[in-house]
């Protein structure tokens, strides 16, 4: 049914008398509007690179920053502890080397730890102990408990302003030694716990027998039971010989072929960024002492959530560029193949173009940002978008060819 016998005041009617006003005006300014749309164009696209410059794929960031769970998160987070790790893997030829550069390596990453004595920025007290190292005195703000002691280590509690990336550093087994030596028995066994409990309660009825002043008492009850604790003391050491064993204190194997730095931010972070600050300072700090100097044998190597969550980042980033790029040669290819028209093809994509470019800028206005679930969103938009293109240049071509009737 042509559109000069619809029916009064059907969609037809409409929208071709809103066809023939429009096509007309657009051909008479068309320079205009091409103006316009490549105005919109070039402002979408700087607003769609900003866009994806800030990929944020943070946990918390698939849900409203309105939500009381994000919210909730952003004034818990830098109270805790951070449980978020990076480790510094260096393997070698000679062990020597690797410890002089760990220790270089410790002394370079030092100044990004909170180093003052006394009450710390942001609620935190500190009050040196031996080796460098902060020892937290009592209960600290946001219910964080410290008792760092000498061998290496540099701890801060919470999140430090100016500038720290990095709370904690810790490359050496002299602490936990220490640790163990003074309370290694609470960590045996609970069959030995119990035989330790179950002669010590003998022993208390013992005395407490006597103490009435000789009650009846079974033959032989005279003697105490005995409060020997040898064979007990004896397991815990073998228990203790078989922990792994470091060379000189380093977390090094034995042949002192790999030796391992680990690290802690300020807080645990799901998101990039702060985590690549972390890394990116790491980095930095190797190459400026220059491995290979040490040894010309020696690798650094990183590994961990805040490595694993900066790698995540960049195979996300590669991942959109590669789906971007698959979706529009598939795209050029299906049209080229229906079509058999280039003409065809610029006519279709060009206001696909700058609609996607007007859609982005306007979503970097309204939002700001992407995270792991909207990122994939543009082949979805490039998707829809080229629909109406795509039924217009069909119909233009089908008419022009005469394959049906106008």
């Amino acid at each position: 049914m042509s559109a000069s016998a619809a029916r009064p005041g059907s969609p037809e009617t409409w929208l071709s008398a809103r066809s023939r006003r429009i096509v007309p005006f657009l051909l008479a300014h068309n320079r205009n509007v091409l103006l316009v749309a490549l105005l919109l164009t070039l402002l979408g696209l700087v607003g769609a690179v900003q866009l994806y410059s800030d990929l944020r794929s943070g946990v918390e960031e698939l849900l409203p920053e309105s939500a009381p769970s994000v919210q909730a998160l952003r004034e818990v987070a830098p109270r805790l502890n951070s449980i978020s790790h990076l480790t510094i893997v260096m393997e070698g030829a000679d062990p020597d080397a690797m410890e002089r550069f760990a220790d270089d390596l410790v002394k370079a990453l030092t100044p990004l730890t909170p180093e003052s004595v006394g009450r710390q920025p942001g609620g935190v007290f500190g009050e040196p102990a031996g080796g460098g190292s902060h020892e937290s005195v009592g209960r600290q703000p946001g219910g964080v408990f410290g008792e760092p002691a000498g061998g290496g280590s540099h701890e801060s509690v919470g999140r430090q302003p100016g500038g720290v990336t990095i709370a904690q550093i810790d490359y050496r087994t002299d602490e936990t030694e220490a640790f163990l030596s003074r309370f290694g028995i609470l960590y045996a066994p609970l069959a030995d716990l119990r035989t330790a409990r179950d002669r010590l309660k003998a022993r208390v009825a013992w005395e407490r027998r006597r103490a009435l002043g000789g009650l009846t008492l079974d033959a032989g009850s005279d003697t105490p039971p005995p409060l020997d604790f040898h064979d007990l003391e004896q397991r815990a050491e073998e228990a203790r010989g078989k922990r792994p064993q470091f060379r000189k204190g380093y977390y090094q194997t034995p042949e002192g072929t790999l030796l391992a730095i680990n690290l802690r931010p300020p807080e645990t972070s799901t998101g990039v960024g702060a985590n690549s600050r972390v890394l990116d300072a790491v980095k930095s700090a190797v190459a400026q002492l220059n491995p290979t100097s040490y040894d010309p044998a020696l690798r650094i190597g990183y590994s961990g959530d805040v490595a694993e969550l900066v790698e995540e980042q960049n195979a996300l980033q590669a991942d959109i560029i590669e789906s971007s790029v698959v979706v529009l040669v598939l795209v050029l290819g299906a049209l080229y193949a229906y079509f058999r028209s280039w003409a065809a093809i610029a006519a279709v994509m060009l206001p696909l173009a700058v609609g996607c470019a007007a859609t982005f800028g306007m979503a970097f206005l309204m939002v700001g940002h992407l995270n792991g679930n909207t990122a994939f969103l543009g082949s979805i938009v490039v998707g829809n978008g080229i629909n109406a293109g795509i039924v217009f240049a069909a119909r233009y071509l089908e008419v022009r060819r005469g394959l049906v009737d106008t």
